[in-house]
């Protein structure tokens, strides 16, 4: 064989690699897998916690939600004389007195955040209420 042809002949798929430098091959599979064993532990840490924050964040909402009704419901008897009977009363006029609406940038009565409507049941005809909302199965109330 002449010089030439050694110099320039192609080689193996193994020939190759060997001479290529580790930067150009790319990773290996146990590389690959110990990078992925470290996101999943670094998940399994993290994950737990912002799940956390976001159940408080949720059961913070309902709490402002529920202050933010209540104080509503009292600017609605201040003007009728009475709590409504339902929610609806708060958006939607029940009367010639109704100075409404009473819950600002909103034309139906909100959902908690879990999408469900908040619990409100008016007490001795229209005098006194309750108001509140289910979280994880535990009840969280204003009034």
């Amino acid at each position: 064989m002449t010089q030439e042809f050694r110099q320039n002949r192609p080689q193996g798929l193994l020939g190759n690699l060997a001479s290529e430098s580790r930067s150009q091959r790319g990773f290996t599979l146990i590389e690959m897998l110990i990078v992925v064993a470290i996101i999943g532990l670094v998940a399994s840490l993290v994950g737990p916690s912002l799940i956390r924050r976001l159940q408080g964040a949720q059961r913070d909402t309902a709490k402002a939600q529920l202050k933010g009704m209540s104080m509503a419901l009292d600017m609605y008897k201040l003007d009728m004389k009475r709590y409504p009977d339902s929610l609806e009363g708060l958006v939607k006029s029940t009367g010639s007195k109704w100075n409404g609406p009473y819950l600002r940038d909103v034309t139906d009565v909100p959902k908690d955040p879990w999408d469900e409507p908040y619990i409100y049941s008016p007490k001795d005809g229209g005098r006194n209420y309750a108001l509140s909302c289910r979280c994880d199965g535990e009840e969280l109330r204003y009034k």
